[in-house]
């Protein structure tokens, strides 16, 4: 039976260049992947940006419309005419208050689509 004898050393040398090999594979490749993944996740975050971005204008046409509804449905010309149209023959004067419980009204402006 022919046994040799392995030193100390050379244990220690095999294991250094083979912990060295694998620094050698793993670094390049977590570097790489860190690169591809950083491209994709910064295309995901353009592609939400730019939906958040549609959507904000959408919003703030909205948010105009309904500001402009609410103006017009709360206009005094809107209330005097109403006023006019349901009491025809009742007087209409500047110099008093008139409280009016106004009767519903077909909306041509829909505040919730």
């Amino acid at each position: 039976m022919i046994v040799t004898r392995i030193d100390k050393k050379d244990i220690k040398t095999t294991l250094g260049l083979i912990f060295l090999a694998i620094l050698k594979i793993t670094i390049p490749a977590s570097v790489g992947f860190l690169l591809v993944w950083q491209s994709i996740d910064h295309a995901h975050l353009n592609r939400q940006i730019k939906k958040l971005s549609q959507k904000k204008e959408e919003l703030y046409k909205k948010n105009y419309e309904l500001k402009v509804g609410i103006a017009s449905f709360t206009s005094a010309e809107r209330m005097e005419s109403i006023y006019k149209k349901n009491n025809p023959v009742a007087s209409f004067s500047h110099k008093k208050i008139v409280t009016l419980i106004l009767p519903p009204e077909n909306k041509s402006f829909e505040i919730y689509k």
